[in-house]
């Protein structure tokens, strides 16, 4: 099995179907790893070991289901806060931006590193309470956008 000029893997041909051994007979299994970041519509080819007859397989790989999570934030009123965002997906480290908001209020956005973003929110953005926070992931070439919640809450500031 090939993806372009790159092999991904090779199985054993049980042509026990018929009595001639041709390409064209019997059955094989194999698993291949895709490349990391393959994704969208694309062309596999089946050679034969015996005759280099090529048979090509088209096929769709989907882009990786993220998983978006955040640290629960409590800061005193008129200090910032940081916020720590990990985006992460099955088989591969997920780059690209991500975007705090609390009830229409943008707390800040950062991009990731290695999948995760400290993510600094500003003094006063926020009133004293527990505050709701949705992350919004953006996506990238190998993974769809996402979601996650985590909360913030603002504790009455320091006395004068």
């Amino acid at each position: 099995v090939k993806l372009g000029d790159t092999v991904l893997g090779t199985a054993t041909l049980d042509n026990t179907i018929g009595t001639a051994v041709y390409d064209a007979y019997g059955k094989a299994t194999v698993d291949v790893p895709l490349p990391a970041g393959t994704t969208g519509p694309v062309r596999l080819t089946l050679v034969g070991a015996n005759t280099s007859t090529e048979i090509p397989v088209d096929i769709t790989i989907d882009k990786a289901t993220p998983t978006v999570t955040g640290t629960n934030v409590t800061v005193r009123y008129g200090a910032s806060a940081t916020m720590r965002v990990t985006v992460s997906a099955p088989g591969v480290v997920p780059t690209g931006s991500v975007l705090l908001d609390s009830r229409g209020i943008n707390l800040g956005s950062g991009l990731l590193t290695n999948g995760t973003a400290d993510v600094t929110i500003p003094a006063r953005r926020l009133p004293k309470g527990t505050h709701p926070v949705t992350i919004s992931y953006a996506g990238d070439g190998s993974v769809k956008p996402g979601t996650g919640t985590a909360t913030v809450t603002v504790l009455k500031g320091p006395r004068r």
